[in-house]
């Protein structure tokens, strides 16, 4: 479906090389690459950041299906990004301010 998304907005794909994603894929571990990297030095030294996400009315932003997939499936998955209005693809019954 993001591969639809991404040709009608001018991009061209190689059909040979896209992959199909499962259910099963978006409930995969999650990497954390900030606690990582650097080999978890640079977490020691720097706060983690947490971009906004749907604050600004001129820029187009969008959940993914997959986001909304494992919040339903894993209640310990609860990204802490603070989510404005300027957003579409929030799942129903969203408390204001999250995902």
């Amino acid at each position: 479906m993001d591969a639809k998304k991404a040709i009608q907005c001018g991009l061209e794909l190689d059909d040979n090389q896209l992959v199909t994603i499962t259910q099963a894929d978006n409930l995969a571990e999650i990497y954390d690459s900030f606690g990582e990297f650097l080999k978890g030095v640079y977490a020691k030294e720097h706060q983690r950041y947490y971009r906004n996400i749907g604050t600004q009315s001129k820029r187009f932003e969008a959940i993914h299906e997959s986001v909304n997939f494992r919040l339903n499936a894993d209640n310990q998955y609860r990204p802490q990004n603070k989510v404005g209005h300027h957003v579409s693809g929030r799942r129903e019954g969203a408390k204001e301010g999250k995902l």
